[in-house]
């Protein structure tokens, strides 16, 4: 398969593990984009969300992004070429290196299109893809990503066989707290390392939310 049309910016590198990643969505009405410190984190370090026009507002988040987030490296995916242009180019400007896939083909997804596919789940298979071709690695790969919630791919060369998305342990979390009448809140609990089955309430309840997860 031909390699997927793209708008690139900046020195050529893939998304690399410890990066701290821009995941850019660009739409016909609005460009989304997020930071990322490490794939862990439930929210974003920053976002924002602009319309047509507001290039200064665009501009600023970036400078903000480079300057104390630390970010370096940029993916995305788009249904407005234009739009994406203009996003390479403000994102060149402040040393974001980038890289900005057409969104409707930028995998082969068998059956289903790839617009279903939000762009966590496309800068996650476009990482492992990059990693593994740097690496020489030629076995399959399953790639997670743990956050609001844990989602996991199966990319073959540069076809995806799909995947699956569950509540993620905070997530999980929340709803045992919010869905029952006397179960706690975990968010000021320390956290538990072990998924060993335990008497305490508490701490069966972070066990079996990470043992779901895992």
């Amino acid at each position: 398969m031909s390699d997927p049309p793209t708008t690139s910016a900046g020195p050529g590198r893939g998304i690399c593990s410890g990066d701290t990643v821009l995941l850019a969505d660009v739409g016909n009405s609005r460009i989304k984009l997020a930071v990322w410190s490490k794939p862990s984190d439930e929210k974003p370090v920053r976002e924002i969300a602009t319309g047509p026009g507001e290039d200064s507002a665009l501009g600023q988040f970036l400078a903000d992004a480079r300057r104390e987030a630390g970010c370096r490296v940029g993916f995305g995916v788009s249904v407005n070429p234009v739009r994406a242009v203009r996003l390479a180019t403000l994102m060149t400007d402040e040393g974001i290196a980038c890289k900005i896939l057409e969104k409707r083909r930028c995998l082969s997804v068998g059956d289903y299109p790839t617009m279903q596919l939000g762009v966590d789940r496309l800068a996650g298979i476009e990482g492992a893809l990059a990693d593994a071709q740097a690496s020489r690695c030629e076995q399959n790969q399953v790639v997670v990503s743990v956050g609001t919630a844990t989602t996991s791919e199966l990319p073959l060369g540069r076809e995806h066989r799909g995947g699956w998305i569950i509540p993620g342990p905070g997530l999980a979390r929340g709803a045992l707290a919010k869905g029952t009448a006397e179960l706690p809140d975990l968010v000021s609990v320390a956290a538990d390392p072990s998924t060993a089955p335990v008497g305490a309430t508490l701490a069966a309840m972070q066990r079996g939310c990470k043992l779901f997860t895992v």
